[in-house]
């Protein structure tokens, strides 16, 4: 049976604006990325890693919404000896940037991460910072450890210190995600306004002290002795459990410097420092160097610090 004219005109008409219709509601498929060429992204979040969590703040507080931030040492984990697990090994398979913080265990594992995912960049954090000998200026005739080799690895713990690591990680950042350099440049600079001023508050908390040497059960402390004028005086050195020698060491030197307070970071046993501070008839308090509330923790860390010395 043949249409009427008018009934066929409507039925093109109908036809017609369905097409049109479907014509306004489609999207085109994005371009694929260029391989090799990660500094024109624009599908989903960058996936970054970062060895400790005071990395992660830096590197949340500059990527902002562009990227996902994974810590691999998980919190009360010791970085010196820690292992990823298997779903860690598995998700950096996926990642575009892993930050290094210069701890030893990387260097140790370097070659399994880029075994999970050669794609991925390895970025050296503290590129540009003047790492320190391990104990080399606490050593003297009094030093109840000794000297020791090596380099000091906990750089984090000097805010000057993390300017330079967060500017490794902008770059990266820039170079790995162009479309929002802006926001990265934008964010790297309120950052290290506010990492300026945790400086210029921790020089003022320590300004006054007349006693300047505190006592620590493992020596992280280094750098941010160093940046304002105090010495840490540690009880081992190397992750190595001390001796009864080193133990009555670091008793006679408290005594001695009247040292009432031990500071030991969570990760590690309090066994030892506690026995230290039993002999003298002082305290043991936690200093935990790797808390991602980076600035809030520094400020603690310098009071605590400071009430101990006085």
């Amino acid at each position: 049976m043949q249409m009427k004219p008018m009934v066929l005109l409507r039925f093109c008409l109908v036809l017609a604006a369905l097409a049109a219709m479907g014509g306004c509601g489609r999207k085109e498929a994005p371009a694929p990325a260029a391989e090799g060429k990660p500094s024109t992204r624009t599908a989903g979040k960058l996936q970054v890693f970062v060895t400790i969590a005071p990395q992660a703040y830096a590197a949340r507080e500059i990527a902002g919404d562009h990227a996902t931030v994974s810590i691999l040492v998980e919190p009360g984990s010791n970085p010196h000896v820690y292992e990823p697990t298997p779903r860690q090994m598995a998700n950096l398979g996926q990642a575009d940037l892993y930050f290094l913080a210069g701890v030893p265990f990387e260097d140790v594992l370097k070659e399994r991460i880029e075994a999970a995912n050669p794609k991925m960049r390895l970025i050296d954090t503290g590129r540009g910072i003047k790492l320190r000998a391990t104990l080399a200026d606490e050593a003297d005739e009094d030093q109840p450890t000794g000297k020791a080799s090596g380099m000091d690895p906990h750089t984090w713990l000097n805010p000057l210190n993390m300017k330079v690591m967060a500017s490794n990680m902008a770059d990266a950042l820039i170079e790995a995600d162009a479309n929002h350099a802006a926001d990265y440049r934008r964010n790297l600079s309120a950052l290290s306004v506010v990492l300026d001023q945790l400086d210029a508050d921790i020089r003022d908390i320590c300004k006054d002290l007349k006693k300047r040497e505190f006592m620590v059960y493992h020596p992280a402390f280094g750098y941010f002795a160093d940046a304002y004028g105090l010495k840490q005086i540690p009880i081992e050195i190397e992750g190595k459990e001390p001796t009864a020698q080193t133990l009555a060491a670091a008793i006679e030197r408290a005594k001695k410097d009247q040292i009432k307070v031990i500071f030991v970071q969570p990760q590690f046993s309090r066994k030892s420092a506690q026995a230290v501070a039993e002999e003298i008839g002082g305290r043991v308090v936690v200093a935990d160097n790797l808390a991602e509330d980076y600035v809030g923790n520094m400020r603690n860390m310098a009071s605590a610090f400071v009430e101990a010395m006085r």
